[in-house]
C-alpha cells in the first residue's frame, strides 16, 4: 500500500467508485499559543486552525507548503465556549457542497466540475494537551 487509493475504503467509496479523480481531502489540527512560543497548554490567546491538504498530488509534494491551506482560525475561548459543533458547521456545509460537486476555475481560466470528500483527519497536540 502507497496510499489512500490503495485501500479498501477507497475502492469501497461510492464517490470514488464513480469518479476515480473525486478530490481527497485530509483535514489537520492544532493550536497555537501566539503569546507564549513555547507552549499551547495554557493561555487565553491560544488559537486553533484547521489545514487541508489535497491527497489527489503525487507523494513527493503531499506535505509541501504550498500544498497546505487554512480553512478555519478560532481563539479557544470560541472552542471553549461554542464547542467544535459550531466552528466546524461552515466546514462540513462546505464539505457537504464539494460532495455534490462545485465549478473550480483553473489558472488558465478553464472551468472544471469536482466533487471530492474527506478521507482523513489529524488532530495534532489536542489530546496530548486535553486528555484528564
Amino acid at each position: 500500500m502507497r496510499d489512500f487509493c490503495d485501500g479498501s475504503l477507497f475502492a469501497s467509496n461510492p464517490l470514488f467508485i464513480e469518479d476515480k479523480h473525486a478530490l481527497q481531502l485530509c483535514l489537520y489540527y492544532d493550536e497555537c499559543e501566539v503569546v507564549n512560543p513555547l507552549g499551547s497548554r495554557r493561555g487565553i490567546h491560544k488559537i486553533g486552525f484547521i489545514y487541508m491538504c489535497l491527497k489527489n498530488v503525487s507523494l513527493m509534494f503531499n506535505s509541501r507548503l504550498n500544498n497546505i491551506h487554512i480553512v478555519a482560525a478560532f481563539s479557544s475561548i470560541d472552542h471553549a465556549k461554542y464547542g467544535f459543533d459550531k466552528i466546524l458547521a461552515p466546514v462540513v456545509r462546505d464539505i457537504k457542497q464539494l460532495e455534490k460537486g462545485v465549478d473550480l476555475t483553473l489558472r488558465n481560466g478553464e472551468i472544471v466540475h469536482r466533487r471530492g470528500t474527506v478521507v482523513q483527519i489529524l488532530v495534532l497536540g489536542y489530546w496530548s494537551h486535553n486528555v484528564d
